[in-house]
């Protein structure tokens, strides 16, 4: 872990540093002015990626072009680079070899179509959390349902084991975005973003992201998948063995 990430990483630091760290992190991607900023950049950069693949010929990966996506918009935001340079590249270059390692506007209210596509991000995360399993060491002694987890050992959750628990998530394999209409949770029941103190400081850009993308490629286009019966692997998520191999179709009539 320490190779993999730097001495001052949010994942490294704890107490005072990791307070500043972290609120100096979110400054400039929490709340609905700062996101908002974002807005205008974030659906340029959709529609553009999707008119580039709608006018390739030959299948792409579709997971990966995805992942290339929101990294540019990452980058962009952060870094305020909008063309894709060599320094660009080499950053998600070393971005995949630490992952290896380890029409809406946004109101999220009943009706709106945002508030819709939130439970389709939940019930996505849920099912492929990129955040499989989170590790931590106890600072004290503590006993949890009988068993003693004595000071300085390390504890690993693993997430994916909670959401698909039958008690927690009824029929956990059922892609159903409408089990979290009513959704009333344990404690811990659904955590795609961490929790506390170490709750993810860009959840709310990712969201924006995923919503904005969501919002134009379904309503403007599809995708015809090559391997449709592809085996799916599930280290370190579950996706298809051949990265959604696909091509991306404009829908026939007007954009929106």
């Amino acid at each position: 872990m320490k190779r993999l990430f730097g001495r001052k990483s949010l994942i490294r630091v704890s107490k005072a540093e990791h307070q500043k760290l972290r609120r100096m992190t979110m400054a400039p991607i929490s709340g609905h002015a700062a996101l908002e900023m974002y807005i205008d950049h974030i659906e340029h950069t959709v529609i553009s990626g999707l008119e580039e693949w709608s006018s390739m010929e030959k299948p792409l990966k579709l997971l990966t072009e995805i992942k290339e996506l929101t990294f540019k918009l990452i980058w962009n935001i952060f870094m305020g680079s909008t063309s894709i340079d060599y320094t660009t590249k080499e950053m998600e270059a070393l971005y995949d070899d630490v992952a290896l390692g380890l029409f809406c506007f946004p109101i999220n209210f009943p009706g709106f179509n945002f508030h819709k596509s939130l439970k389709v991000i939940d019930e996505t995360l849920r099912l492929s959390s990129i955040a499989f399993a989170t590790f931590r060491e106890a600072t004290t002694d503590i006993n949890i349902n009988g068993k003693l987890i004595p000071k300085g050992w390390k504890v690993i959750l693993w997430h994916r084991g909670l959401y698909m628990d039958e008690e927690l998530h009824p029929s956990p394999q059922d892609f159903n975005p409408s089990r979290w209409d009513d959704f009333i949770g344990n404690p811990g029941a659904f955590t795609p973003f961490g929790l506390g103190v170490r709750l993810c400081p860009g959840r709310d850009l990712a969201k924006l992201e995923i919503s904005i993308f969501l919002h134009h490629f379904l309503l403007n286009y599809k995708i015809q998948r090559y391997n449709p019966q592809c085996q799916l692997t599930y280290l370190p998520l579950p996706h298809p063995k051949d990265k959604c191999l696909a091509r991306v179709l404009k829908a026939a009539g007007e954009c929106v």
